[in-house]
């Protein structure tokens, strides 16, 4: 079979490949797939099928005999011309479940990279909903038109109040971030799951560094809010953030948001993803905070397979 199954422990291997497909995210990466692992999620393995000149992966988390995927925006990548797909993709994908004795699969797909198709003759394909996403190749006027009018104008208020905001490019007040943020969940109610233990954060500098940004919006010396963001290739994500409730007036995460997207455009990004809302519903707060930055709208799937006997 044209196939291997590479661990995490080769990450030289698992990042030659996601090097010759070219297109792929920092959800993709071995470094944040180590930190699924050191967070008890399951033990990482990238599949990876070739055929000539086609390559195609898929990161999974294998957690005794189901596999599962990580954290954030994963899923299939490919560098297939027009979405070719080999006849013998799905066959072998099959035979490495069966290897494995894996019973069931599911997989979180990147909005951003439309790929589910590679599966749709063995899995079944959830819609949970959609994603929002800023076409940073606009420009800025377009991207401001993009806006609703009440975001374009808490922004500039935030700007004539003496927010300013500023990357801390070294993570020193990385603690700072991680009250704020819990903060935020307590405030909005969200469920233990978007709670994360401090070697989370720890691994976030450690690990994924490189892929790292963080941003403040800061009131003279006090915090109004925080941000993190991963940068991979030409795509940024909206990764956490926070606000603290007696600073919401101040609309610091919007000047977050607004300085990043300048900031992606004029280095060249493609895409400032920001995600959905909490467990993917449209009719939330963080929905409508998201979905006031841009129309642009990204389907956000789930790759379902059940062994059958």
């Amino acid at each position: 079979m044209p196939y291997n199954l590479i661990p995490i422990s080769n990450t030289g291997q698992w990042q030659e490949v996601l090097d010759t497909i070219g297109q792929y995210d920092v959800y993709h990466t071995p470094e944040y797939q180590r930190i699924a692992q050191e967070n008890g999620e399951g033990a990482p393995w990238l599949f990876w099928f070739r055929e000539n000149e086609t390559n195609i992966a898929l990161p999974m988390l294998i957690c005794e005999n189901r596999v599962i995927s990580v954290y954030g925006y994963p899923g299939i990548i490919s560098n297939g011309i027009n979405g070719y797909i080999p006849d013998d993709f799905s066959i072998s994908f099959l035979d490495c479940m069966q290897k494995r004795q894996i019973n069931s699969l599911e997989i979180r797909q990147n909005p951003l990279i439309p790929t589910s198709q590679y599966l749709l003759d063995m899995a079944k394909i959830d819609l949970i909903g959609f994603t929002v996403a800023i076409n940073l190749t606009l420009s800025n006027q377009d991207q401001l038109k993009d806006m609703t009018k009440g975001h374009r104008y808490d922004i500039r208020k935030a700007e004539e109040s003496g927010i300013r905001v500023w990357e801390d490019a070294g993570f020193r007040r990385m603690y700072d971030f991680v009250q704020a943020y819990n903060h935020t969940m307590l405030r909005c109610g969200a469920s233990e799951y978007y709670y994360f233990p401090e070697l989370y954060y720890t691994n976030l500098v450690t690990r994924l560094g490189k892929y790292t940004k963080l941003f403040f919006a800061t009131q003279g010396k006090t915090v109004v809010s925080a941000a993190l963001f991963f940068v991979c290739n030409d795509i940024i994500q909206y990764h956490l953030s926070g606000t603290w409730s007696e600073h919401m007036h101040f609309n610091g995460a919007k000047a977050i948001v607004d300085h990043v997207r300048r900031w992606g455009k004029d280095n060249g990004y493609k895409w400032l993803h920001m995600g959905g809302g909490l467990g993917a519903s449209e009719d939330s707060p963080l929905f409508r905070f998201k979905a006031g930055f841009s129309k642009t709208r990204l389907p956000f799937e789930i790759i379902k397979w059940q062994k059958t006997y």
